[in-house]
């Protein structure tokens, strides 16, 4: 990092900045994500006013050739389209945030709302100040404005019993927003009431201002009378943000007004952090070894070079600073266009691998049991083919060919870990399907040993047939009948011999215990079955089955017909 030339430095409550805006992408997942064939047919019903559909954007000529082709079939896909939707609200007008006791106006630009069929929605608001004040206003906006909800409140007062005291810790007091020409103030509930809401719910009660920009989707946390799609706020309470800041001064050169900014209010733009009168916000040599991670100096201005510009890359926060009408004329447009869409890609990806992992964790919660198998497989493979398509339609590790481009990319890129949480991604998705095959081969090797059991359990069966059954089938086509009960007996017999036979066979062999526990039931059975008929003839002295008449004419017919053979 080019260290700031020390005379020109001035403090930053005295840097006048001349133009300043913000862009924030909110991203959102809903919490119970539907099939992706029903999602965009059920959001597109309950979107509903104030949004409108928008299908055509005949103004991004220089924007769009920026990028790749495949970027832009994904930024630019006209008509109709079951992916990936956008809408655009333009009721809404003007925002003040009153911020430290002072209220600051921004003009909005733009609000869009776009809706992907993997479950993962990006807001994007786009304001711009109506007196953007100093450089130590910027930055004491930067960071309250991006606020969702309180992370932490501190007491005004030494009595720390006394409600009213409480002050939410970096965040706006209220907000007024302009909707149609009227005027509406919104202000927060009080520290009381949000905590009892997270105690109840889970979940903090966003600042009603971001309700309103988002509104009609429902935030979980809210009522939901009309059943609607819940969505969730997937990040902790600070909105990512970009930030356009210029401070060129008519009355000063370019690189002057440009080196005004000491080198202590660099890190504070770099990190979103408010104003503060240190040299240096932490520690200085940990700062400046960070610096070729933060900045982006390709037009910085320094000792061989008199370029005005910087970039900075902080993950959450990306700002671009500079002074002069080439930072005015030329540079403002990229950014509220070509580097919005390179941040609109990012933090998709960033929001949609959150979204995935936490999927993949519900799924291990709720369908993590045996019972619930096959109810899990389906899951992480529909989850599978969603990821796959994402990836090859939405993810985008580099998106154009222009070498600043690249090079920004990479660096927004490191600075918001995707590769990384690509990763861990991707890891979790493999055990879980890890996880899931194994399930199913487990099943099918199940089932197969389930059918070689039955066809073990029954060969014996067909043994015993073998050697005792032909005597009863035959004593009847004979028609005697006193042979078929002696028949039986052999019949069960063998069987249960069989079966003995079969049984110590597996218990030698040590083979499933379930096969031989229905053997020696098997063979219990048979012998006792012939033991039974061998000992009602023997105490009856009749046969077991019974002597029917048809038999006897049937029979009594045959021995005479074999009588007059015989003679």
């Amino acid at each position: 990092m080019t260290r700031t030339d020390e005379v020109n430095r001035r403090p930053a409550d005295q840097i006048p900045v001349h133009a300043f805006r913000q862009i924030f992408h909110w991203p959102l997942s809903l919490a119970e994500p539907k099939q992706p064939k029903d999602l965009v047919k059920v959001v597109e019903s309950t979107i509903g006013a104030p949004w409108k559909p928008v299908r055509e954007r005949p103004d991004a000529y220089e924007e769009g050739v920026y990028f790749h082709d495949v970027v832009q079939d994904f930024l630019y896909p006209g008509g109709k389209n079951d992916e990936h939707l956008t809408f655009a609200r333009h009721d809404l007008t003007a925002i003040t945030f009153t911020i430290e006791g002072r209220p600051h106006r921004f003009k909005v630009v733009r609000l869009e709302l776009d809706l992907f069929r993997f479950g993962t929605a990006l807001l994007t608001l786009d304001i711009e100040a109506e007196a953007p004040g100093t450089l130590a206003d910027v930055q004491t906006i930067v960071d309250h404005a991006r606020r969702a909800f309180p992370g932490f409140w501190f007491n005004t007062e030494e009595e720390a019993t006394k409600p009213a005291c409480w002050v939410a810790g970096l965040c706006p007091s209220d907000a007024e927003v302009t909707i149609d020409g009227q005027s509406r103030l919104l202000t927060p509930a009080s520290r009381d009431s949000q905590r009892a809401h997270w105690k109840k719910s889970g979940r903090p009660m966003l600042f009603p201002w971001w309700l309103e920009i988002a509104r009609p989707l429902v935030i979980d946390g809210q009522p939901n009378p009309h059943d609607h799609p819940v969505w969730r706020h997937v990040l902790d309470e600070r909105i990512p943000v970009m930030s356009y800041i210029s401070v060129t001064n008519p009355g000063m050169a370019d690189s002057a007004a440009y080196n005004q900014i000491g080198e202590g209010d660099w890190y504070r733009i770099a990190a979103a952090d408010e104003a503060g009168d240190d040299p240096m916000p932490y520690n200085a040599d940990f700062l400046r070894g960070q610096a070729t991670a933060l900045f982006y100096d390709r037009f910085h201005h320094g000792a061989l070079n008199s370029g005005t510009t910087r970039h900075c890359f902080a993950g959450y926060h990306y700002a671009m600073v500079g002074a002069g009408p080439f930072f005015d004329t030329i540079a403002r447009p990229h950014f509220q266009s070509h580097y919005r869409k390179m941040l609109f890609i990012a933090h998709l990806e960033f929001s949609a691998l959150l979204t995935f992992s936490r999927r993949i964790s519900d799924l291990v919660r709720d369908k993590g049991t045996e019972r619930d198998e096959p109810d899990f497989r389906r899951a992480i493979h529909d989850l599978q083919r969603e990821l796959l398509r994402f990836v090859h339609r939405f993810s985008f590790a580099d998106i154009s060919n222009h070498l600043q481009s690249r090079e920004m990319n990479l660096m927004l890129r490191d600075a918001m870990g995707l590769d990384a949480l690509r990763a861990d991604l991707q890891a979790e998705l493999a055990a879980a399907s890890d996880f899931a095959n194994a399930s199913e081969a487990r099943e099918a090797t199940q089932s197969q040993v389930r059918l070689t059991e039955f066809a073990s359990l029954f060969l014996p069966a067909s043994l015993a047939a073998g050697f005792g059954g032909m005597n009863m089938l035959a004593g009847i086509g004979d028609g005697s009948t006193d042979v078929v009960a002696p028949a039986l007996a052999q019949l069960s017999f063998w069987t249960g011999m069989a079966y003995a036979v079969g049984a110590a066979f597996l218990w030698l062999t040590e083979a499933r215990e379930r096969v031989l526990r229905y053997s020696l039931w098997i063979c219990g059975a048979a012998l006792a079955i012939a033991a039974l008929i061998w000992t009602w003839e023997a105490v009856n002295g009749t046969p077991f089955w019974p002597d029917w008449p048809d038999w006897h004419g049937h029979f009594g017919q045959q021995e005479r017909h074999s009588g007059s053979e015989g003679g």
